[in-house]
């Protein structure tokens, strides 16, 4: 899809410096790719060349290295809500806070795995979306594998996530000091 390639590459950094200044986005490294993956998106950070090389089925590939990278996760879990109010995300946030931090105290880490659940919600809520039919079709099937592996028949999944023993991450993203609203 056009639009998520180039939103993605928007927020992507290529260094370290760039990532210092800007203090907002994704630092490559974060990613923690092997040096041939890191080439490699510097290539596909062109739309045209990666439109070419998908006729080759590099999207399936990559897919299929990520099923599988999920398959060896020591767990993958979901936070489940009633509803998709705003409410329900807000105690979603809070719950996925509680549990990172107690992961993160227990020596555990946690990947939030959003791609699926937010590109849902995107086609639910807007009737004009960046998705075409196929696109729309593809997340619908992915989201309905989620939510019968989970047994999930109401409500909505909020949340969904990879937890078990990691090395540490080898680079962080910069960030920007928070802002503190008073009232």
């Amino acid at each position: 899809n056009k639009d998520l390639h180039q939103f993605f590459f928007s927020h992507l950094t290529w260094s370290k410096d760039e990532d210092q200044k800007r203090k907002t986005g994704l630092y490559i490294k974060t990613l923690e790719l092997l040096p041939a993956q890191e080439k490699a998106m510097k290539i596909f950070s062109r739309w045209g060349i990666l439109k070419l090389v998908n006729l080759l089925g590099v999207a399936k590939k990559i897919a299929q290295e990520n099923a599988e990278r999920h398959n060896t996760s020591a767990a993958i879990g979901v936070i489940h809500a009633s509803g998709d109010t705003r409410l329900d995300f807000l105690l979603t946030g809070t719950i996925l806070q509680r549990l990172w931090l107690t992961a993160t105290k227990e020596g555990l880490s946690l990947q939030p795995l959003t791609g699926t659940l937010f590109f849902r919600q995107r086609i639910t809520k807007e009737s004009n979306t960046i998705f075409s039919d196929k696109e729309k079709k593809t997340v619908e099937a992915a989201h309905e594998v989620i939510r019968s592996s989970f047994g999930i028949k109401t409500g909505e999944i909020t949340m969904l996530f990879r937890i078990g023993y990691a090395d540490p991450p080898t680079a962080h993203s910069g960030r920007q000091e928070p802002f503190i609203m008073t009232l």
